[in-house]
């Protein structure tokens, strides 16, 4: 027999082993010419973790297979190439992870890279997205890849603070981004993350070990908002705010908001101080949608007292912004802490003012009993002198927004009902107004300043009159007391 009828042999007998039971192949005993050629030898490379050398006799002849791999990728540990077959059991993409960090821990962002790989053609034109999550189906992250079929992919995922147990790299090949969620929330039910048919390990959370070194007040801790199907859409946490809320003053409050799935990414985000029974002290919408950071600006009133909080709300409006917190402190879940960051209490009332004794804040309600406008007063002469002008500001501040457009006058009188003096504020719903009053030269008791919400100065004045009768200002209920006439 010649070299040409050795390798025919030879090929024939690959066939055999590579078709099993299929009853093509050549079954029986083969004898050999005594004049067969040497053997022939072929080396070929193939993917293999380590080398190997094997060797098979067909016919007298040897045919050796060497396999060698150098593989060096950044990789973490366990990083098997995962494999998606179609329905005939035909493999038609694969991939592996190239590039990801060492360790993955609680609260920070992790970037990691894919390469994937089409191994038949009709696989080419396939949508990738790389997602990380954890094998139970937590989506922390979600990218579709540059081009189709194969090529490679990096997925920016942030980890939450709460997260515990292992984290997963998988590729999904989807026409959409919401099918390949919907793919991944799936295949997670199906255990073929946890059994690691799907996924690559990239490792497990490293404890809540996290060093975060921020200005924030005691007790920062993440607050989670979910949709009904309790999945987390978005989390929040307070990046700066004072050491110590003081009654009377100001406080700027920061705080940061991250959407953790798609569909919170264009939520309409307000930021809140308020305390956990209702009370609203300050809001304010994020810039943009979904993540980032917004700052409340909110005035602590100086009779507040106990704690005071901050929450985001997510709403399309800041009336509904505003309804929405009423709603979850009636529902008791700022007292709570479910859905509130602790600022601290309220530190007792000691504020240093260039105001007269007894100078409470006074507030006007609607008739929904919200209130819409407070002030107090800022500057006003130690005692008040019968025959004098004295000179009074005032500061008003718009606590709802349907209050912004209110025209405002200040008013100084008496609580029975005589007006000294009445001007109207510079701009509408928040600002200070100063009322210049003459006391007359026989008056006699107490002298008050209040401010009065009206269209005109006649019905200002009518206004005054009318809340003098109902002793409003007698009980101090609408009014600031300036002193006692001598």
């Amino acid at each position: 027999m010649n070299r040409r009828n050795a390798l025919k042999i030879l090929t024939t007998g690959a066939a055999v082993s590579l078709a099993g039971c299929s009853g093509d192949g050549v079954t029986g005993d083969t004898t050999t010419s005594p004049e067969s050629t040497p053997a022939t030898e072929t080396e070929t490379h193939t993917e293999a973790t380590t080398p190997a050398e094997t060797e098979r006799e067909v016919d007298g002849t040897t045919s050796e297979t060497e396999t060698e791999t150098e593989t060096e990728t950044e990789t973490p540990s366990d990083p098997d190439r995962i494999a998606r077959e179609n329905d005939d059991a035909e493999v038609f993409q694969t991939a592996t992870v190239t590039d990801a960090p060492d360790e993955i821990r609680a609260g920070e962002t992790i970037s990691v890279t894919g390469e994937i790989t089409a191994e038949i053609s009709a696989a080419g034109g396939n949508i990738v997205y790389g997602a990380i999550g954890a094998p139970s189906g937590d989506l922390y992250g979600l990218a579709e890849m540059s081009g189709s079929g194969s090529g490679t992919v990096t997925v920016s995922a942030t980890i939450p603070a709460d997260a515990d147990g292992p984290v997963v790299w998988t590729f999904i090949p989807a026409t959409s981004e919401s099918a390949a969620r919907s793919q991944f929330a799936s295949e997670a039910d199906a255990g073929r993350y946890e059994s690691g048919e799907l996924a690559v390990a990239l490792g497990s959370v490293a404890g809540g070990e996290t060093e975060t070194e921020t200005e924030t007040p005691s007790d920062p801790d993440r607050i989670t908002r979910e949709n009904d199907d309790g999945r987390t859409f978005q989390t929040a946490t307070v990046t700066d705010a004072p050491d110590e809320v003081r009654a009377g003053t100001t406080v700027n409050v920061t705080g940061e908001v991250s959407a953790e799935i798609s569909a919170a990414g264009g939520n309409i985000v307000y930021g809140a101080v308020g305390t956990p029974t209702g009370d609203l002290f300050g809001l304010a919408r994020m810039p943009g949608s979904g993540s980032g950071t917004v700052t409340v600006s909110a005035t602590i009133p100086a009779d507040a007292d106990g704690p005071v909080i901050w929450t985001f709300v997510p709403a399309t409006s800041e009336s509904a912004a505003r309804s929405q917190f009423a709603s979850e402190a009636d529902a008791g879940r700022y007292e709570s802490g479910e859905l509130a960051i602790d600022l601290g209490s309220v530190a007792g009332t000691e504020t240093e003012t260039e105001t007269p004794s007894g100078s409470d804040q006074i507030a006007r309600e609607n008739d929904d009993g919200d209130v819409f406008q407070t002030a107090t007063v800022t500057d006003a002469p130690d005692d008040v002198r019968a025959g004098e002008t004295v000179s009074v500001t005032g500061e008003i501040t718009a606590e709802i927004s349907a209050a912004g457009g209110n025209i405002v006058y200040g008013a100084v009188g008496t609580p029975s009902g005589d007006l000294y003096g009445l001007a109207e504020m510079p701009g509408s719903g928040s600002g200070t107004v100063t009322v210049s009053a003459t006391i007359p030269a026989d008056a006699d008791g107490p002298v008050v300043w209040t401010f009065i919400p009206a269209t005109s100065e006649s019905a200002a004045r009518s206004q005054f009159a009318s809340e003098a009768d109902a002793g409003r200002y007698e009980s101090g209920e609408l009014a600031i007391t300036l002193g006692t006439v001598e």
